[in-house]
């Protein structure tokens, strides 16, 4: 008895200690990065909504845990009836308690509503990151599922849209089979004239894109090319590149690049030279050409 009495008694301190202190008033500060913006999508664009606010709670904290843990939480501004132009719109919190008092920063939020146009492009497919393949591979051919798309937004964004591009990661690519088309998801970016991206909505959202890789390559010989002249009255005999071994160079690239390429220069100093003389040569990559089995 004396045990439960004295269990009995601890209890009821802990208990009655946590109701005195959740009864007393405190303060919390809620970070909302997220607004809510009540208007007609279809039709208008708002420019001005603020990236995140922050709430001010006051009241017991027992209201408190209850309210942070409140999934219907809400920052919202409503735009709903307000035409085209610059407006001051109040920043609304939906608190469901009536215990709590609150205060929002900025609490006011300047807001340009414009109408929303629209307007066609022609859709061009680039690389990401095109260095990360294989240098003996190639995309021979680069498809999208359509060649034009929508853009919508403000008009002065609109018409700063230069181009707009299906961008396809190439460090992203699946497993692929050279001569086998792969097709894989590319996301969609608008660009001004300078390159920068404008931030318009366009639909649809992303497209597919169909690719085709392959390895073309050519074998060709080096051919040496010398520059100066020997001492008087002597001449070169002989050639010999890599003691007759490996005197040909495996070229890849595009087809048209190598079908142009009949030999690989090797280029010599024998200004002054008198006796048999070795060289170690760099071999120069020709333009166009990815990768050369011997360098």
């Amino acid at each position: 008895l004396f045990i439960s009495l004295i269990i009995a008694i601890f209890t009821f301190i802990v208990i009655d200690q946590k109701i005195l202190t959740f009864s007393e008033s405190s303060a919390e500060v809620l970070d909302i990065e997220q607004v809510k913006v009540l208007y007609d999508e279809d039709n208008y664009v708002v420019e001005g909504i603020p990236e995140s606010v922050d709430i001010t709670l006051i009241g017991n904290k027992a209201d408190l845990y209850i309210a942070k843990q409140s999934p219907t939480n809400e920052v919202v501004i409503d735009l709903w009836g307000l035409k085209p132009g610059t407006h001051k719109v109040d920043i609304k919190y939906d608190q469901l308690s009536s215990g709590i008092k609150y205060s929002i920063n900025p609490s006011v939020a300047t807001v340009v509503i414009y109408e929303k146009v629209s307007a066609t492009k022609t859709l061009s497919v680039d690389l990401l990151n095109q260095d990360s393949l294989d240098q003996r591979y190639i995309i021979d051919e680069m498809t999208s599922n359509t060649d034009s798309v929508v853009i919508k937004g403000a008009s002065y964004k609109v018409d700063k849209v230069a181009t707009v591009k299906a961008l396809v990661d190439v460090k992203t690519l699946p497993k692929f089979e050279l001569g086998e088309k792969i097709t894989v998801n590319a996301t969609l970016r608008a660009y001004d004239e300078a390159g920068n991206v404008v931030d318009v909505e366009i639909s649809p959202a992303n497209v597919t894109v169909d690719l085709v890789i392959n390895s073309p390559s050519k074998e060709v010989p080096i051919q040496v090319v010398p520059t100066g002249n020997v001492i008087y009255n002597m001449g070169i005999s002989n050639f010999i590149i890599n003691n007759n071994e490996n005197t040909n160079v495996t070229i890849y690239g595009p087809s048209e690049v190598l079908s142009t390429i009949e030999y690989i220069p090797a280029y010599i100093n024998i200004e002054g030279l008198s006796e048999d003389t070795q060289f170690k040569v760099d071999l120069e990559k020709p333009v166009g050409v990815k990768y050369m089995s011997i360098n």
